[in-house]
């Protein structure tokens, strides 16, 4: 079920839905992205810099955007882990999706909690 949802939410591109005005659409977005409510959110370095994703799922919230994580299971080749090459790090790549924008960020190896925020960090 998980696997769909994030099959779904990634494939889900904004400017496909069926019926829309697409530039009252893009107002609207322009709107929602430039509202106080959203510039809250990123001016505030407290937030941003101690918990990026919290931020992010905020600010994605606020602007009706979509958000998709990808993790990758990475394989260390620097003799860590586990002894066969199995550690817990993985990439997580980050895509921020609007009828106005669509902002990817991919990752480097990082253990899981570790990738998803330094990658919130730098999508944000």
């Amino acid at each position: 079920a998980r696997n769909l949802q994030d099959k779904i939410v990634q494939d889900y591109d904004p400017s496909q839905t069926p019926g829309l005005d697409e530039a009252a659409e893009r107002k609207r977005q322009q709107s929602r992205e430039q509202s106080p409510a959203a510039h809250a959110v990123l001016n505030d370095p407290a937030k941003c810099q101690s918990n990026p994703l919290q931020a992010l799922n905020e600010y994605v919230k606020k602007t009706k955007a979509a958000l998709a994580q990808e993790f990758i299971p990475q394989r260390r080749t620097d003799g860590g882990g586990d002894g066969d090459g199995n550690t817990k790090h993985v990439c997580c790549n980050l895509t921020y999706r609007s009828i106005l924008r669509t902002i990817t960020v991919d990752g480097t190896p990082h253990a899981n909690k570790k990738a998803a925020k330094r990658q919130c960090a730098t999508l944000m």
